[in-house]
């Protein structure tokens, strides 16, 4: 067998085998018996080699001689079988090859993200509250966020906490300083009246105890009212006295926040200084004062506890002994009637008045009077006066009085009014006239001066816009002729123009 004869069955193979290689995979579905199976049809196995080719391998085996001779032929041959191959490869089951291997990964990247999204959301649902805060410090310090950027350091912002804790804390101690101060003047003023209600009590309780004439049942009718009047007078004792114990701590808690303010400040001057101060470290100790100032100044005046009830023996010894030298004469007791006259809201025989009794004065100064004139008045205590100058008027007028104690003339310069009439005057001492020179009036009259003597004082007190009616010929006598150091009077300046 020649080697032409010999390579020729292998060739005709070949071509076989490259023409049944030569068909597409899309072709083998459309030949009989071909069905695939339906989970088969995405990848299709490379086909083997035809049968011709094992054959062809055995021949060449069994004739060596011949195939050594036929080599160069064979090869080309096969070179021709390989190229019909790789056309196949290039058609679409090796583009589907490459899509498969670029989506894989990322279909199996997207699987893991979400594997790695859901384990950490399950982390966090159970993980402590503690552990969603916790900043490592070496987070904290190479990577700060922008709101810690924008707060500044941790030294900072705690800097100005303390700052800003404590001027709030200076505020509020200066605001409950100031009720404290209001709440002290109200307890001032109420007490000052349980002690005018005692005054008022034993000066209607003097006459009953020093009269002793009647007969029986009016013995027993009077001894009843002293008896009355006694529970009454221990009664404002106790008040008088229990308020004394709430004035001492209204002082004393205004004290101890003057205290507390004080050292802050001189703290806060020195926190730069002495690393030692803590001034957030003081903060519990002002709020525990700050929150007893306020329960101290919530308790009302009346919710006061009493003290102990002063026994009534000693207070009767005591009336007896005052009622040994008060004055009971006929004129004493018509300015008694006319005081019950005047509160119970007559006030025709005000001017009748000889005494400005306690009664007399609270009454009046309760009255609705725009003007008040008592002429008739000689004599008055500085507590009646006091009380007198809690009215409302515009016009007092006391022209009865002859001698202005200092006393007296310190409880008439608290009056609020316009107009004083004091033209019964003859005299004014000097301590007297310093008194006056603070009242807030605008007109004073001393139209019965027959001396000079202090008078210069008083015309500090026309420099300011007042007006001063004094003689004219004891105006003319002082050295300044009369004219206050701020220029002409204003009597004067009224009169020139």
């Amino acid at each position: 067998m020649t080697a032409t004869e010999t390579n020729s069955p292998l060739v005709e193979n070949a071509s076989e085998g490259a023409s049944f290689q030569g068909l597409e995979a899309g072709d083998l579905h459309d030949l009989p018996g071909s069905e695939t199976p339906a989970g088969e049809q995405g990848e299709k196995p490379d086909p083997e080699p035809p049968e011709a080719s094992r054959g062809d391998v055995a021949l060449v085996g069994e004739e060596e001689t011949s195939a050594a001779a036929a080599e160069p032929e064979a090869s080309s041959a096969s070179e021709a079988v390989t190229a019909e191959r790789q056309k196949p490869a290039a058609g679409i089951p090796a583009d589907r090859r490459r899509v498969r291997k670029r989506v894989l990964p990322l279909v199996v990247a997207v699987f893991l993200f979400l594997f790695a999204a859901a384990g950490y959301h399950r982390y966090l649902r159970h993980a402590p509250p503690e552990a969603e805060s916790e900043v490592s410090p070496k987070e904290a310090t190479v990577s700060p966020s922008p709101a810690a950027d924008a707060e500044g350091p941790p030294s900072e912002r705690e800097n100005t906490a303390s700052v800003f804790g404590l001027e709030s804390r200076l505020r509020r101690i200066e605001a409950l300083r100031f009720r404290l101060e209001a709440k002290r003047i109200e307890l001032e003023r109420l007490q000052a009246d349980y002690a005018y209600g005692v005054l008022e009590l034993e000066e209607e309780v003097l006459p009953l105890l020093r009269e002793e004439s009647g007969t029986a049942s009016e013995r027993r009718l009077r001894e009843r009212s002293v008896e009355l009047l006694l529970l009454d007078i221990q009664r404002r004792l106790a008040y008088r006295d229990s308020l004394s114990g709430a004035l001492a701590a209204v002082e004393q808690a205004s004290q101890e926040l003057l205290f507390l303010k004080r050292r802050a400040l001189l703290e806060r001057t020195l926190e730069n200084l002495f690393t030692a101060i803590d001034i957030p470290a003081r903060f519990p100790e002002i709020d525990r004062v700050l929150d007893a100032t306020e329960q101290l100044l919530a308790r009302p005046p009346a919710d006061e506890p009493l003290r102990r009830m002063p026994p009534l023996e000693p207070i009767r010894k005591s009336l007896l002994e005052k009622a040994k030298s008060a004055d009971f004469s006929l004129e004493r007791k018509r300015d008694l009637t006319i005081a019950a006259e005047i509160c119970a809201g007559d006030l025709a025989r005000a001017s009748e008045l000889s005494t400005l009794t306690l009664r007399a004065a609270r009454c009046l100064a309760e009255s609705p009077a725009v003007d008040l004139f008592l002429p008739g008045v000689r004599r008055m205590r500085p507590e009646a006066a006091a009380k007198l100058a809690e009215w409302p008027g515009d016009w007092l007028s006391l022209n009865g009085v002859r001698v202005l104690p200092p006393e007296i003339a310190k409880a008439l310069a608290g009056w609020k009014g316009r107009r004083l009439s004091l033209n019964g005057l003859v005299e004014l001492r000097e301590d007297a006239a310093r008194e006056l020179i603070s009242w807030p009036g605008e007109e004073l009259e001393l139209m019965g001066l027959r001396s000079a003597t202090s008078l210069e004082i008083l015309f500090s007190w026309e420099s300011r816009g007042k007006t001063l009616h004094v003689p004219a010929a004891i105006r003319a006598a002082l050295p300044s002729g009369g004219n206050p150091p701020g220029g002409e009077t204003t009597a004067a300046k009224a009169a020139g123009g």
